[in-house]
C-alpha cells in the first residue's frame, strides 16, 4: 500500500505521470537548472492527499551560531507553525522566510529524541530492568544512527553530545575535536540533512531538493543510500541535476525526467 498516489499533470500535450510513493523507495527526478525540479517538489508537496510530507529545499542553510539549539522550546513551536505556513506558498520554490531557524530547529529536534531515549533507558534501569529488556525496549541512540550515515557518506567526522548539551564533530584521523559550528561546509550538510531526514515524521514522504550541494560526489550518493536505508518507513524523491547521482542511486529507486 503506498503512503500516497501523484498523478502530474504533463506540463505541455502529454501524458500525465503517475507516481506511487512506496515505504523504502526512491523516486529520482533529474532536469537541468531551471527545468522546473523545485517546482515540482512544491507540488508533489501540495497534493499529498493527506500524506505527510517533509521537503528540504535546495537553498537550505548550512551555518549556525551555535553548537546547541539556539531556540527554546516555545520558539520551536512558533518557528514550526510559521514554517508549515510559509512552505504552503509558490514562492518557498525559491525563497526560505525560515532560514534563520531552520538549522536551529533540526539540531533542537536532534538533542531532544537524544534526551527523551536516554531518559527512557535510564527509568528502565532505575526500575531494575534487565540489560536484555532494555535492548528489547530501548532503540538504538540517534547520534549511533546519525554517525552510521556520516560513516557510510565516507566522511571522518562523528558526534558527541557534551556536558553542556551541545554537540560536538571528533575525526579519528585528524585528532580533533571542535564544537559544530565549526564543521566544514560539507560536514555541515551531511549532518543537517542527515538529522533533519532521521528526526522527521513516521511513514512519510521526505523530497530532498539538491542534496549533492556542498557536497562531493563521493560523498553524496553514499548518504542518500545510508538515510534511504536508516527511514524504510518513508518515500524519498529525491530532486537533482547530477546525472551521475541519480544513476548511483539504489536499484529500488525510479528515475523520471524533467
Amino acid at each position: 500500500e503506498p503512503i500516497c498516489v501523484w498523478t502530474v499533470p504533463p506540463m505541455e500535450a502529454g501524458t500525465p505521470v503517475m507516481i506511487a510513493a512506496h515505504a523504502g523507495r526512491i523516486t529520482a527526478v533529474v532536469g537541468a537548472n531551471g527545468s522546473g525540479k523545485s517546482a515540482l517538489g512544491y507540488w508533489l508537496q501540495q497534493n499529498a492527499a493527506g500524506a505527510q510530507v517533509k521537503r528540504l529545499i535546495a537553498h537550505r542553510r548550512l551555518w549556525f551560531e551555535h553548537a546547541g539549539p539556539n531556540l527554546t522550546s516555545a520558539d520551536r513551536v512558533t518557528a514550526l507553525q510559521n514554517m508549515s505556513a510559509w512552505s504552503s506558498q509558490p514562492e518557498s520554490r525559491w525563497l526560505d522566510h525560515a532560514n534563520p531557524q531552520r538549522a536551529g530547529v533540526v539540531i533542537f529536534d536532534l538533542l531532544a529524541k537524544v534526551n527523551e531515549r536516554n531518559a527512557r533507558l535510564a527509568a528502565l534501569h532505575d526500575d531494575g530492568a534487565t540489560s536484555e529488556e532494555i535492548e528489547r525496549e530501548v532503540e538504538p541512540s540517534l547520534l549511533v544512527r546519525v554517525n552510521s550515515i556520516l560513516r557510510e557518506a565516507h566522511l571522518d567526522v562523528e558526534l558527541v553530545l557534551t556536558e553542556q548539551a551541545t554537540f560536538d564533530a571528533v575525526s579519528s584521523s585528524r585528532g580533533a575535536r571542535y564544537p559544530i559550528s565549526q564543521m566544514s561546509d560539507g560536514e555541515k550538510s551531511a549532518l543537517l540533512l542527515a538529522s533533519e531526514v532521521i528526526t522527521g515524521p513516521l511513514n512519510s514522504v521526505q523530497i530532498v531538493d539538491e542534496p549533492e550541494r556542498h557536497l562531493h560526489r563521493s560523498i553524496s550518493a553514499g548518504l542518500i543510500e545510508a538515510i534511504v536505508a536508516e527511514r524504510p518507513d518513508c518515500h524519498f524523491v529525491v530532486l537533482t541535476h547530477d546525472l551521475e547521482l541519480a544513476a548511483s542511486l539504489p536499484h529500488r529507486s525510479t528515475q523520471l525526467a524533467v
